[in-house]
């Protein structure tokens, strides 16, 4: 988790939508462990759907802007 975390803290800071993205995985991994019928998850897909939804969604809503210099 700490090499997670030192990976997406410091971008995290630079990028509001970043921040946002990682906040709503965390809201879905939330109710993953506190919604009943969702509790026979095992732990790893529900980081897997977590990460999968959130970066989908914002992938969706807060597209990276690719310049010209980034296309070479």
């Amino acid at each position: 988790y700490g090499m997670f975390a030192a990976i997406v803290i410091p971008e995290a800071k630079k990028d509001r939508s970043t921040a946002l993205c990682a906040g709503f995985a965390i809201i879905l991994s939330c109710i993953f462990e506190f919604v009943p019928m969702l509790k026979g998850i095992p732990g790893g897909f529900t980081i897997i759907i977590c990460a999968a939804a959130a970066s989908a969604l914002f992938a969706l809503i807060a597209p990276i802007e690719v310049t010209e210099d980034e296309n070479e």
